[in-house]
């Protein structure tokens, strides 16, 4: 029969030392450990002795001494814990701040401004219209007239102003600049065709504008439009009739007979009608 000695257990792997078994006795508090153990552990494992500091308040009531005198394995505190709780603090300390960093480093970019420059071609329209923004300063170039001011941006939106302090505005989406002016008021139903009808108006001292759109589920449309000038006492309509199509936020107008294509922008479900497009 194998002889035990004093029934004691090895603190660091709760079995039962055997007289047998070739051990190792802690100086500094007696206590006993199989030698492959104490090799294992790096030294003694007790929380109360004053060779182990790093266990000497004792964090982990579970790991407490009597526990061990129970031979209880489960609770012996094991090196390889200990590595794992320290790699996960360094983790945490490091991980938790650059998280942090990313996070705020991405609002703030969200948060920046839109910005304009280069040259913005109409999409659409009989007229070739081009706009050119450099440094807060535009140039709008149309058939032989050209006009010049300067800019500024707040959010999408894109404030300009001519040299005879004339205002307008802008609405910048990805790569496309659309006329405020030239929005419909109706709102744009979901779906690549629809039933809707989309009318506007607006006059100045030079003209009187009217138009309306009807646009139907079979992907036909039929546009009625009224250009007065007051000072020429001239008065003139026209009606065109075609097809349509809509892909995501571009809608794209084809009047019967011609093969180009008069391009509009669809933003927060209303319809921009004046669209330039960068180049």
């Amino acid at each position: 029969m194998t002889e035990q000695i004093d029934k004691k257990v090895c603190p660091y792997c709760g079995k039962e030392l055997l007289q047998s078994e070739s051990q190792v006795v802690c100086e500094n508090c007696g206590s006993t450990y199989h030698q492959a153990c104490w090799e294992q552990s790096g030294g003694c494992t007790q929380s109360f002795c004053e060779s182990n500091r790093e266990q000497q308040e004792n964090p982990y009531p579970e790991y407490a001494p009597q526990a061990v005198q129970r031979g209880d394995a489960a609770a012996v505190p094991q090196r390889v814990q200990k590595k794992k709780r320290l790699w996960l603090r360094l983790l945490l300390g490091i991980g938790i701040p650059v998280l942090l960093l990313l996070g705020a480093g991405g609002i703030l970019l969200l948060c920046l401004p839109e910005t304009v420059s280069g040259t913005y071609t109409l999409l659409s329209g009989s007229v070739e219209s081009v706009y050119t923004f450099e440094d807060g300063t535009y140039t709008l170039k149309e058939s032989d007239d050209t006009k010049k001011g300067t800019y500024t941006v707040e959010g999408n939106i894109v404030t300009l102003t001519d040299e005879e302090g004339k205002q307008s505005k802008l609405l910048k989406e990805g790569d496309y600049l659309a006329h405020q002016e030239s929005r419909y008021p109706q709102e744009v139903p979901r779906g690549n065709t629809f039933s809707q009808t989309f009318t506007q108006s607006r006059a100045d001292t030079y003209l009187i504008y009217w138009n309306q759109v009807d646009f139907a589920q079979d992907g036909t449309y039929r546009e009625i439009s009224m250009i007065v000038l007051p000072s020429a006492s001239s008065v003139t309509n026209t009606e065109q009739t075609g097809t349509y199509e809509r892909t995501g936020d571009i809608l794209v107008m084809r009047d019967e007979g011609k093969e180009d294509g008069r391009t509009k922008l669809i933003y927060q479900d209303r319809l921009y009608t004046v669209v330039y497009e960068k180049s």
